[in-house]
């Protein structure tokens, strides 16, 4: 686990099934420059239990889970998602690269200074604990690139 600007955690090889998650996504509709898809996917059995990490990451407290939301985004550069927080519902947050180009996550401590970036790596996991006003990051795609994810989230009722 790192903690700094604050705490999250980076897994490499997260997806044992990585391959199949890199079709999925490149087999989908294609968008134009500059926009954001989000690919709903309806079969999660195949997807990872993302419960353990909320045992590692000190997350925001919740009675009941409404449900786990995961999907693929693709982004058509160029393209910026502004500096944001969390939704206060979402309890762990996950983001896997898929394939071999693209640009992190920057991250950003409470006071929205820059900190750093969580480099792309193909399989490579960001998983965090959203809290309001603290976990503040962002992230984009280059012109000419397409940055593909996987996102998962547990989200409160």
């Amino acid at each position: 686990m790192q903690h700094n600007p604050w705490p999250h955690i980076v897994v490499d090889n997260f997806l044992t099934n990585y391959d199949f998650h890199l079709a999925e996504v490149n087999k989908r509709k294609s968008i134009g420059e500059g926009a954001k898809y989000r690919l709903s996917i309806s079969d999660t059995s195949f997807l990872p239990d993302i419960f353990k990490y909320c045992k590692k990451l000190d997350h925001k407290p919740y009675n009941e889970v409404e449900k786990i939301d995961w999907y693929y985004s693709v982004q058509h550069g160029p393209y910026e998602y502004p500096i944001h927080h969390e939704w206060v519902k979402k309890i762990i947050s996950v983001v896997v690269y898929l394939g071999d180009k693209g640009t992190g996550t920057d991250l950003y401590k409470p006071d929205k200074s820059y900190y750093g970036r969580v480099d792309w790596k193909p399989n490579r996991a960001f998983i965090f604990a959203g809290k309001e006003n603290y976990t503040y990051h962002s992230y984009c795609a280059e012109r000419g690139e397409t940055r593909k994810t996987l996102n998962g989230f547990i989200i409160a009722k």
